[in-house]
């Protein structure tokens, strides 16, 4: 009896050794999609946290590269060119920086807003983007839930920029320039200095996304470790 319960236990340990699973695809497979996506959530609220940090305080913007100005193109191009002539260049750098501080006082309202979007998301499949080596829930946040947040944030990023002057500054330089040209100015400041500071925050939440897959230090939860350290 001691002998055949010897080998049966040899037998099993075989076995266990040889259903090694050194890829972590074993592994993977056990996660339900519901452990799966509060991981994804538990990222992409920690990547949150850190793109505020960032780019929601004092100078952020810069900081980050992400301080904010008109393109060289169309009507952008015309109202730096009446401005230079106007000799009232300047004006645009005045309203470049009360952008800047605009998006920088939105940190409590990104932070809210965003999360709040974050602990409501699902995902068809939330293991393909928790298993990834690339920024893949940035990019599935962005694409499925900018526009909403857009929304949600406009009133709030509307109220900064006339707290900070941005307001002020851009209406100076809309009458100037229809002072100095027959077709009325028609860009709406707002929604540019929004977009631009919207790229700005997902640009740090895909950063951090990266550096939570790639490093330990990053993972700074242990939903974090568990999940991501698999990767």
């Amino acid at each position: 009896m001691k002998r055949l319960f010897f080998l049966l236990v040899m037998l099993l340990s075989v076995a266990a050794w040889s259903c090694k699973d050194d890829s972590g695809e074993f592994i993977q497979q056990m996660r339900t999609d519901a452990e799966l996506t509060k991981a994804a959530r538990a990222c992409l609220t920690v990547a949150t946290d850190t793109a505020v940090a960032h780019v929601c305080v004092s100078g952020g913007m810069t900081a980050t590269g992400n301080h904010i100005s008109f393109p060289n193109s169309g009507l952008y191009r015309a109202v730096r060119d009446t401005l230079t002539a106007l000799g009232r260049a300047d004006l645009l750098d005045t309203l470049y920086n009360r952008l800047d501080r605009a998006g920088e006082r939105m940190g409590d309202e990104v932070t809210t807003q965003f999360k709040a979007v974050i602990n409501k998301m699902e995902f068809d499949d939330p293991s393909t983007l928790v298993y990834s080596e690339s920024d893949t829930l940035t990019s599935y946040f962005r694409l499925y839930y900018e526009n909403s947040l857009r929304s949600g944030l406009s009133a709030a990023f509307a109220s900064d920029m006339q707290s900070v002057g941005a307001t002020s500054a851009w209406n100076e330089i809309v009458t100037l320039y229809n002072g100095a040209s027959a077709t009325p100015l028609s860009l709406d400041v707002q929604t540019f200095a929004l977009t631009r500071f919207l790229n700005a925050v997902f640009a740090e939440i895909s950063k951090e996304e990266l550096l939570i897959r790639k490093y330990e230090s990053h993972r700074v939860t242990e939903t974090l470790e568990n999940f991501f350290g698999e990767n």
